[in-house]
C-alpha cells in the first residue's frame, strides 16, 4: 500500500511486525490504546539485551545492572554491557539499579563497564532508583549540546502513573514556562488519567521476568541513529501507549452533491481457503553470492520452465521476486535442497548452485479478515506481497519487461520521448494490490528516464550537445569528465565483425591512438587502435577518442567507442537536470482521458495476471471501480474592498483579486533592490515602478527604495553590499534580489545571509520575470510580500448565514499545525551524509492564518520527529505571545509524508510529544488533539463518468471531489479530496488518515475544514491540493535545506552548531519562508 515513504497507500510495502501488546485502556476520543511500558522506536538490542551503538549520537551511561534502561534510538552494547562513547554527544550518566532509565539514543558499552567521555561535553546523572526514568527527566549538566528544559525524576507518562524511589528533581525551565509539577489529574470522556508518579508501589518491581526481557529486546522500526538534535539525546523514558488509529465515527459525510466517478482500483478476488508457501532462494557462482538482478531472474525462469526440474517445481505454481524470495502455492516435496543449473547468459556459459528452503507458511485468509476488521497498523504485510509478485510474474516471467519498484516497462517501447542530454522516457505502468472494503489491484500510468540505446558516438554527441554535423571534435577535459560520469555503471554491447561481448563500463580511458598507453600483445608492444586492426582487420574511424574502460574494475580492458551500443532497459541514475525535468513533466503531464486509455491498455496486456495467479486462487476484474464521490461546497473567501470587506465566491478553486484590497494590506517602508544578473537598469525601473502600483493598488503603503544597487553572483558580494546598507538605514527590513534563473545556487547563499546574518527578509526575483514584467507575476509577488511582512491577504468568511462555509472549531481557540521532513536524495545518505530536515509550523493567530515555525535537522532518511516536544513548545509559547495569557482550546495537527507503515511510531513518539509539551505549558493542560496524515505520494486517481460535471480543459474532477467509502478502510476514519483544479495532467487526490481524534470530529465537519483550509494558502488566490499548513512546513523543511547546505559551503560541520543556526532560522518574521 503506498508511496514512496512519504504517504504510501495501505499494503504496499512490507514492514517489521510489531511486538503483541498486552494490557489496555481507554484511549481519549476516539483513539484506542493498550498500555505498555516500551523504549522509543528504534532501540535494538545484541544478545543480553544490550544496547547498539548509534554512531552520531551521544550516549547517555549506565552502570552495571540497570536492566530495561531504554537506550536511544539506535543504541547498541557492546558484551559486558557497557556504553561506549559516541563522537558526537556528552552521555548522561546512571547509577546502579537505576531500573528502566531510558539512555539517551545511540549509548553503547565498551568491555569493562566503564563509560567513555564524549568529545562534546560533560555527562548528565541520574540518581539510583527512578524507576522509568528517561533522560531529558535528569538533572541537566552542561554538554556540548548545550543545556535542554528537562523534567523532573518520575514525571508522569503521557499515557499512566510514573513510579519512583527518589524525590523529584527540579528541571530548568523554559522562560514563560511554570516549573514542572507531577500533576494528579482525570479525564473525561475514555481520556487517560495521570497521578503522581509515587502513587504505584507495585510498578516498581526491581525484578523483570525472563518472559519480558526478549519482548523487550526486539527492535522497533525507525531506529536510525540521529546526531544533530539535542532532544534525541535527551529522548525520555516513558510507559508509552500502543496506538491504534481513530474508528470511522459514522457512516461517511453526506455533504455535497454526488458524483459518479471510476477509479483506478481492480477488484481482486481470493477464491477458497487458500494457503501459499514462501521459501528463501539463495543463488551462488562458484561459491560467491549473485548480485545481478537479470540473471537471477533469467536463473530462476530456468529452474521453472526446465524438464530436469519439472518434479520439484510444478508448472505455473511457483514465482520468484527477482532478489530472494520464491512463493508457491502447493508445498514442495522438499524442504532444502539445492540444484545445479546451467545456462548461457550474454553470449557466456554460467554454472550456478541454486539452494531453496523453506521460510515460512502464509496463510491468505488474513487478509480476507484484514478487510474486515483489521487495523492499518497490522497490515498481513506477507500475505500482500506474495500477492505482488504473483500478480506481476505474468509480465516478468519472459524477460519482455523491466520491472522497477513497483512499476513494469515493456522492452517494446513505442515511439520515445527525448528528454534531452542522452535520456529518454519509458512508458509502463504501476502496479500494487491495494486494501479497501474490497482487495483491489492500483494500476496507474508510470513513466521513468532510461538511457538512450544508441550507438555511443552518437550518445556522445547528445550528452555533449554537439553539432552532427560535424565529425565528433578532440574532447576537451572538461568534456571527458561530463561523459565519463554518464558512462559510468552503463551497459554496453561490443560488436566487432562477429565478436558480440556485453560489458559494464568503469568509465573512460585515454584514446585508442594514445602511444603512452601500449600493451603487450604477441610480444610487440600496440596501441588500442593497432590492436584492433591487426586482430579484428577494423579500421577505427575516430582513433582520437577516448576509450571505454570495461569489464573487470581490477583490469584496465578498453575497447573503443564507435565499436559500442548502449544496450537498451537501463534506468537513469542520478537526478535529472532542469532541462531533462521540464520534458519529463511534459511526457508525464496527460489528461485524465489519456490516462484512463493507459491503463485498460496495460490491464488489457495483463491478460487476467495468466496461469499461475489462477493456481494462487486469485482473479480480477478487468474494469475500473465505480465509486460515489461528493463535491463540497466552496467557502466564501473574504477580501477588502473600496468600501470594506468583500464576499469572492471561488469558481473552479480560483478567485480574482483584480480590483480587490488585501483583507489587512502591510507597508513596505524601508527596502532596497540589488541585482546580480546584470539586469538592465531600465529593465528594473520598469518593474518595481508597476509592483509599487499594483501594491498601493492593493491598499499597501510603499515608500520610495531605499537603495537600487548592483553586485557579482557571489555571497560575499550579497552580503557585503547588504550590510553596508544596513548600517545606513537600521530599519531596512526588506530587499529585492534580482538572480539569473531559477534554482541558481546564490539563491541558498541569499536566504542564508538574510535569514540567519542579518535578519533581512528577502525577495528573490528571476531575472527572466522582471524582463517580461506581467501583472500576473506582480500579483503572486506580492501576495508572498504582504505576508512576509505580517499582513492578510484574504480569509474564509465567518458569515453565519454561509453555514457550511466555517467550520465552528475555527471560531474557538484552536491552533492549527502542520509538518514535514526533508530527505536527502539516496546518494547523500552515505559518503559524508546530509541530514533530514524536520520543520513544524503553528498558527499564532485566531484565524489560523498566521505561522511561526521550527527546524530541526536530525539523521539521514529518519522520518520521525526526534524534537516534536519541545517544538511544539516553543510554538505554544509564540502563541501565547501573540495571545497574551492564551493557551489554544483546540490542536489540529495535520503531518505530511508518513506511510501506514510508520502510523504506530508516529502515534507513539509524536503524539505522545504533543501530550507532553501542553503539560510543560501547564500542568492542567490537555487541550483535545485531531492528528491527521496527509499522504501525497501515492497512484490513486479518479476518472468523471461521462455525463458528470468536470474542470479545465483536461476536464479534471471539480475541486472539493471527496471519497470515503469503498477504496478507504472498512472500519478507520481516513478519505480522499481533490481540492485544486488540475491545470495539467491528472489531478492527484489527497489521502488523509486520521490516526487520533479527540475533538470529536464526524466526517462532515472534518472533510469540510480539510477543504476550507486549502483555500488558506498565502502564495495563490487558488485553493491548493494540501492544507495550508502542510504546505508551509514544506516550505520551511526546504528552506531548512538551503540553510544547511549554505553552512556545509561556509565549513560549518559541526553539528551542534548547526542546530543552533537552524533553530534561530526561525525567530525572524513569521511567515518568512513563503
Amino acid at each position: 500500500m503506498g508511496g514512496k515513504g512519504r504517504g504510501r497507500g495501505r499494503g504496499q510495502h512490507p514492514q517489521e511486525q510489531q511486538d503483541q501488546r498486552n494490557g489496555g485502556g481507554g484511549g481519549r476520543g476516539r483513539g484506542q490504546w493498550q498500555g505498555q511500558q516500551e523504549r522509543p522506536p528504534g532501540a535494538q538490542r545484541q544478545p543480553g539485551g544490550q544496547p547498539q551503538q548509534s554512531e552520531w549520537g551521544a550516549p547517555q551511561q549506565q552502570q552495571p545492572g540497570a536492566w530495561g534502561q531504554g537506550p536511544r534510538q539506535g543504541a547498541q552494547r557492546q558484551p559486558g554491557g557497557q556504553p561506549q562513547q559516541s563522537a558526537w554527544g556528552a552521555p548522561q550518566q546512571q547509577q546502579p539499579g537505576a531500573r528502566g532509565q531510558g539512555p539517551q539514543q545511540g549509548a553503547q558499552r565498551q568491555p569493562g563497564g566503564q563509560p567513555q567521555q564524549s568529545a562534546w561535553g560533560a555527562p548528565q546523572q541520574q540518581q539510583p532508583g527512578a524507576w522509568g526514568q528517561g533522560p531529558q527527566q535528569a538533572q541537566s549538566a552542561q554538554s556540548g549540546w548545550g543545556p535542554r528544559p528537562t523534567q523532573p525524576q518520575g514525571a508522569p507518562s503521557a499515557w499512566g502513573p510514573r513510579p519512583t524511589h527518589q524525590p523529584q528533581q527540579q528541571a530548568p525551565s523554559i522562560p514563560g514556562l511554570p516549573p514542572q509539577a507531577s500533576p494528579a489529574r482525570s479525564m473525561g470522556r475514555g481520556r487517560e488519567t495521570v497521578t503522581s508518579a509515587a502513587a504505584s508501589p507495585a510498578s516498581a518491581s526491581p525484578q523483570k521476568s525472563a518472559q519480558q526481557r526478549p519482548q523487550e529486546a526486539k527492535k522497533e522500526p525507525g531506529s536510525e541513529k540521529n546526531v544533530y538534535g539535542r532532544g534525541v539525546f535527551q529522548k525520555q523514558k516513558e510507559q508509552f501507549s500502543s496506538l491504534q488509529p481513530c474508528k470511522r465515527p459514522d457512516g461517511g459525510g453526506t455533504w455535497g452533491k454526488t458524483i459518479k466517478l471510476r477509479v483506478n482500483h481492480f477488484q481482486l478476488e481470493l477464491q477458497g481457503t487458500k494457503k501459499a508457501y514462501h521459501y528463501d532462494v539463495e543463488i551462488n557462482e562458484k561459491g560467491k553470492p549473485m548480485p545481478n538482478k537479470e540473471l537471477r531472474r533469467v536463473t530462476m525462469r530456468h529452474v521453472f520452465s526446465h524438464d530436469n526440474f519439472a518434479e520439484h517445481f510444478p508448472k505455473d505454481c511457483c514465482v520468484f521476486d527477482g532478489m530472494k524470495s520464491m512463493y508457491s502455492c502447493r508445498k514442495l516435496k522438499f524442504r532444502e535442497q539445492a540444484f545445479p543449473v546451467n545456462i548461457t547468459f550474454e553470449e557466456r556459459a554460467r554454472e550456478f548452485e541454486v539452494v531453496v528452503k523453506i521460510a515460512a507458511e502464509i496463510d491468505l485468509n488474513t487478509i480476507t479478515a484484514y478487510m474486515q476488521r483489521g487495523s492499518s497498523v497490522d497490515i498481513p504485510q506477507e500475505g500482500i506481497h506474495c500477492l505482488d509478485v504473483v500478480l506481476r510474474y505474468h509480465q516478468t516471467y519472459n524477460m519482455q519487461y523491466v520491472p522497477v519498484t513497483r512499476s513494469l516497462f515493456s522492452m517494446n517501447q513505442p515511439m520515445l520521448a527525448e528528454l534531452g542530454d542522452g535520456a529518454v522516457v519509458w512508458l509502463g505502468h504501476f502496479q500494487s494490490v491495494r486494501m479497501g472494503t474490497h482487495m483491489f489491484l492500483n494500476v496507474d500510468a508510470s513513466q521513468k528516464a532510461f538511457y538512450k540505446s544508441d550507438e555511443v558516438v552518437n550518445v556522445m554527441y547528445d550528452v555533449l550537445r554537439l553539432n552532427h554535423e560535424f565529425e565528433p571534435p578532440h574532447l576537451t577535459p572538461e568534456q571527458v569528465r561530463i561523459f565519463d560520469r554518464y558512462m559510468r555503471g552503463v551497459k554496453v554491447r561490443f560488436l566487432v565483425g562477429a565478436i558480440k561481448r556485453d560489458y559494464k563500463v568503469n568509465g573512460l580511458l585515454s584514446p585508442a591512438n594514445d602511444t603512452n598507453a601500449k600493451f603487450d600483445s604477441d610480444g610487440q608492444l600496440v596501441t588500442v587502435e593497432e590492436y584492433f586492426k591487426k586482430h579484428y582487420n577494423a579500421e577505427l574511424k575516430y582513433p582520437y577518442l577516448h576509450c571505454l574502460w570495461v569489464g573487470s574494475a581490477q583490469k584496465q580492458s578498453r575497447v573503443p567507442i564507435e565499436c559500442c551500443t548502449i544496450k537498451p532497459g537501463q534506468v537513469m541514475r542520478g537526478k535529472l537536470n532542469e532541462m531533462q525535468t521540464s520534458e519529463m513533466i511534459k511526457a508525464a503531464a496527460k489528461p485524465p482521458f489519456e490516462r484512463k486509455k493507459r491503463i485498460d491498455g496495460a490491464i488489457q496486456k495483463m491478460q487476467g495476471c495468466g496461469p499461475v495467479a489462477r493456481n494462487f486462487g486469485i482473479s480480477m476484474s478487468n474494469q475500473m471501480a465505480q465509486v460515489d464521490g461528493r463535491i463540497l461546497e466552496a467557502p466564501r473567501v473574504e477580501v477588502g474592498g473600496q468600501n470594506g470587506v468583500q464576499l469572492v465566491t471561488p469558481r473552479n478553486g480560483k478567485w480574482d483579486l483584480r480590483n480587490k484590497k488585501f483583507l489587512s494590506a502591510a507597508a513596505l517602508e524601508h527596502w532596497g533592490v540589488l541585482d546580480v544578473s546584470r539586469t538592465k537598469d531600465m529593465d528594473i525601473r520598469k518593474f518595481f515602478e508597476t509592483l509599487k502600483k499594483m501594491a498601493r493598488s492593493f491598499g499597501m503603503n510603499v515608500n520610495d527604495q531605499c537603495f537600487n544597487d548592483s553586485c557579482r553572483e557571489n555571497a560575499r558580494d550579497v552580503e557585503n553590499a547588504l550590510r553596508q546598507y544596513q548600517k545606513m538605514n537600521n530599519k531596512l527590513n526588506f530587499v529585492f534580489v534580482i538572480i539569473p534563473k531559477k534554482g541558481a545556487e546564490i539563491y541558498q547563499d541569499i536566504k542564508y545571509i538574510g535569514d540567519l546574518n542579518l535578519s533581512i527578509t528577502t525577495q528573490c526575483i528571476v531575472k527572466n520575470n522582471v524582463f517580461k514584467c506581467q501583472d500576473a507575476t506582480i500579483g503572486n509577488l506580492l501576495l508572498k510580500i504582504n505576508s512576509k511582512l505580517g499582513g492578510t491577504n484574504t480569509y474564509i468568511s465567518t458569515n453565519p448565514s454561509h453555514k457550511k462555509s466555517l467550520p465552528n472549531i475555527l471560531k474557538e481557540r484552536v491552533m492549527i499545525l502542520g509538518a514535514d521532513v526533508s530527505h536527502p536524495a539516496p546518494e547523500f545518505r552515505v559518503d559524508n551524509p546530509k541530514p533530514s530536515i524536520a520543520a513544524v509550523v503553528g498558527s499564532i493567530d485566531a484565524f489560523g492564518l498566521k505561522y511561526r515555525g521550527e527546524i530541526r535537522a536530525q539523521d539521514p532518511g529518519r522520518e520521525i520527529i526526534d524534537e516534536m516536544e519541545e517544538i511544539v513548545v516553543k510554538l505554544l509559547l509564540r502563541y501565547r505571545e501573540s495571545n497574551p495569557h492564551t493557551e489554544p482550546s483546540r490542536l489540529i495537527f495535520f503531518r505530511d509524508g508518513v506511510s501506514e507503515g510508520q502510523f504506530q511510531d508516529v502515534l507513539k513518539w509524536e503524539f505522545n510529544a504533543i501530550r507532553k509539551a501542553c503539560r510543560r505549558m501547564r500542568p492542567d493542560y490537555s487541550p483535545p488533539i485531531t492528528f491527521i496524515v496527509v499522504q501525497k505520494r501515492h497512484n490513486t486517481r479518479f476518472f468523471a463518468e461521462p455525463g458528470e460535471p468536470t474542470v479545465g480543459r483536461g476536464q479534471n474532477v471539480p475541486p472539493g471531489t471527496v471519497v470515503d467509502s469503498l477504496i478507504t478502510h472498512r472500519q478507520e476514519f481516513d478519505f480522499f479530496i481533490c481540492s485544486h483544479e488540475g491545470i495539467q495532467g491528472t489531478s492527484r487526490p489527497t489521502h488523509y488518515y486520521v490516526l487520533f481524534d479527540e475533538n470529536e470530529f464526524n466526517s462532515n465537519d472534518l472533510q469540510m475544514l480539510t477543504y476550507h483550509m486549502c483555500h488558506m494558502y498565502v502564495r495563490c488566490s487558488r485553493s491548493v491540493s494540501n492544507p495550508a499548513p502542510s504546505y508551509y512546513a514544506h516550505l520551511l523543511a526546504f528552506r531548512g535545506r538551503h540553510h544547511h547546505d549554505s553552512m556545509m559551503r561556509r565549513g560549518i560541520q559541526n553539528p551542534r552548531q548547526q542546530t543552533e543556526m537552524l533553530e534561530n532560522s526561525s525567530r525572524t518574521r513569521p511567515m518568512f519562508y513563503v
